[in-house]
């Protein structure tokens, strides 16, 4: 990325935002599960986990800059998170990647399999709220709507609809007039789009400007959802640091929080020559590759260590901070599965600080994670607006939110929620009552053998 694309970045200004994400009959998830970003006005605490869009008829909206979710293992918060990641795909591949006839990929919850998934959105992009989504099964998707909100009234922009009734799929739209461009153009978008494809991609790939704003907004955020996959991260952490140098500070202090002896990062590409044969004989391509050296002062001494001698988080740290940059300089959404995997509460707490500063996050980036770090769940880390939870009862996941709960004023939520207070933990964990009964035995015990050596002597 140039220099010239990051000087956009630094007027690019508060101009997309997440407002809600709703989603139904999609893997653990049965009924609808809403992730709601708008913040309490009645909450003062954390001013910075507060983003206001510069303009446009929103401009008087407060989101919050994060959100967690919590839950027991296998209550559903990653299906939560894959959900968003799907939704993400969904709008930037289907119609550009995805094959015809392949298959949407969605997965409906296996109780109500005949039916379909639904998914929508509520997004704030150049100060236009846009409310998008779809409904689809395995093989295609079944309908597909966006309206706007230009004046806080609602405007249909398009509406396109799938039917069966002579056993293949039959489909239709209506284009409103509020839709930019022209009717040809946008039925020639729709024809273009197959029955495993989203006409908003379509619309946008034919330069129609309500549907780009709104794919843009998914096609630029960023995703850490395997995180097997640790050396392509690594290596798009190194393509970053190596072609955005000005933007090192921020990268050194994410990483100083891992190691606070760590005061420079060299990065080198090397052209690696790869070929469909394996052989150097037949190249087919030429990839990129990055040999990376941190520099590290050691006993008042600097010394150059590369990235493969490095700690499991301070790789970890690498390789999420290239997308936590991308986020920040864009202003868009950064999704990440299990964000404590292999890093320490603190630097965890460190990297969510980062959205909830101005400072540090001017474009009004946002940041939604899973997590079980029950640090987090504190007036100094996160509002009780920005804490989620699910829960998974007979099969099926809920979410609901904190806020639900109505804490008091001064309670200790973590310890609240560890106590099982919130639901969302597991139901054969050990819980404090049990441990306070487990320290009285030890005691008892203590007091036992105490006793035996006495009499002993």
């Amino acid at each position: 990325m140039t220099k010239e694309r990051i000087k956009g970045f630094e007027t690019a200004g508060r101009s997309k935002m997440l407002v809600s994400f709703q989603v139904s009959n999609y893997k653990s998830f049965r009924s609808d599960a809403i992730l709601n970003l708008n913040a309490n006005r009645a909450d003062k605490t954390i001013p910075g986990a507060i983003l206001r869009p510069e303009d446009g008829s929103d401009k008087d909206a407060q989101l919050l800059a994060a959100a967690a979710i919590y839950g027991a293992n296998a209550s559903g918060k990653t299906n939560l998170i894959m959900a968003l990641d799907y939704f993400t795909k969904a709008v930037a591949y289907s119609q550009s990647i995805w094959k015809p006839g392949s298959g949407t990929r969605v997965t409906p919850n296996a109780l109500d399999a005949e039916k379909p998934t639904r998914m929508e959105v509520v997004v704030i992009v150049n100060g236009v709220r846009y409310r998008y989504g779809f409904e689809g099964n395995p093989r295609t998707f079944t309908r597909e709507w966006l309206f706007s909100y230009p004046v806080g009234r609602e405007r249909e922009l398009f509406v396109r609809e799938t039917n069966f009734e002579t056993g293949e799929p039959q489909v239709t739209a209506t284009f409103g007039r509020n839709l930019s461009g022209s009717i040809r153009d946008f039925n020639s978008s729709l024809r273009r789009a197959n029955e495993n494809s989203l006409l908003l991609s379509a619309l946008a790939q034919d330069n129609q400007s309500e549907a780009l704003d709104v794919f843009s907004y998914f096609y630029d955020a960023n995703r850490i959802i395997d995180r097997t996959d640790q050396d392509n991260e690594i290596k798009f952490a190194s393509r970053f640091t190596e072609t955005m140098p000005d933007f090192r500070e921020l990268l050194l202090g994410l990483l100083q929080t891992a190691d606070q002896s760590i005061v420079d990062i060299d990065v080198e590409e090397i052209e690696k020559i790869a070929s469909s044969e394996g052989s150097v004989d037949e190249i087919s391509e030429i990839v990129p590759n990055y040999e990376t050296r941190f520099n590290s002062i050691i006993s008042g001494v600097t010394v150059t260590l590369p990235l493969n001698v490095q700690s499991r988080g301070v790789k970890s740290v690498y390789a999420m901070s290239a997308h936590a940059c991308m986020s920040l300089l864009r202003g868009s959404l950064l999704i990440i599965d299990e964000i404590d995997t292999s890093m320490h509460p603190h630097l965890v707490a460190k990297l969510v600080s980062i959205f909830q500063n101005p400072a540090t996050n001017p474009h009004g980036a946002q940041i939604i994670f899973s997590t079980h770090d029950t640090h987090l769940i504190s007036i100094e880390h996160l509002r009780r607006d920005q804490v989620w939870f699910v829960e998974k009862t007979d099969g099926v996941s809920e979410l609901f939110a904190l806020s639900e709960f109505s804490p008091r004023k001064g309670e200790n939520l973590e310890m609240s929620y560890l106590r099982g207070k919130f639901g969302a933990v597991p139901e054969g964990g050990v819980s404090l009552r049990l441990l306070g009964l487990s320290n009285q035995v030890s005691s008892s015990r203590s007091n036992q053998a105490s006793v035996t050596e006495a009499s002993d002597e």
